[in-house]
């Protein structure tokens, strides 16, 4: 099973119910093998597996806490990053979030070599006119080349 697999089969429906269906002050039990009230396809035991998975990645705070045949989590919710993950936060308006997207390309050309800093520029300038989506896909673009730069160490970027 790949990574996007377990993400979206685990991970991402458990988040989503921790946004959605859980009190902050309540307690949520799992039975360690039988399958989860809430999540009828999945045991407790992948229940938790999900929400500590959630936990050490910074998505969800919460208190875990198990005994021989249950396991216990109190004060269970999403995290800022967890509400981010899915697209809850932040709750400003698109024109809002240009506007600093805007000034953050702005501030970061200052340290850029002038070359990428007049393109950064530019791209500052025009964040106000580009929908949400376009943002998103220049981010994801932005985010793989970095990822890729880190892991391989080639620099030499390639179109989305």
């Amino acid at each position: 099973m790949s990574a996007s697999q377990c993400w979206e089969e685990f991970e991402l429906p458990v988040l989503q119910w921790v946004h959605e269906l859980f009190p902050p002050d309540d307690t949520a039990s799992f039975s360690r093998s039988e399958a989860s009230e809430s999540f009828p396809h999945l045991t407790g035991a992948q229940v938790d597996d999900a929400l500590r998975r959630l936990y050490g990645h910074g998505l969800i705070e919460g208190k875990p806490q198990e005994t021989s045949g249950l396991f216990y989590w109190t004060w269970l919710r999403p995290t800022g990053d967890g509400l981010r993950v899915l697209g809850e936060w932040p709750p400003a308006e698109e024109a809002a979030l240009n506007d600093v997207l805007a000034e953050v390309l702005r501030r970061l050309a200052d340290d850029l070599p002038e070359e990428d800093a007049t393109a950064t520029r530019r791209a500052g300038s025009s964040a106000r006119k580009f929908s949400k989506q376009a943002l998103m896909d220049l981010g994801k673009a932005e985010a793989q080349w970095l990822a890729r730069e880190a892991v391989t160490g080639e620099g030499e970027r390639t179109p989305p």
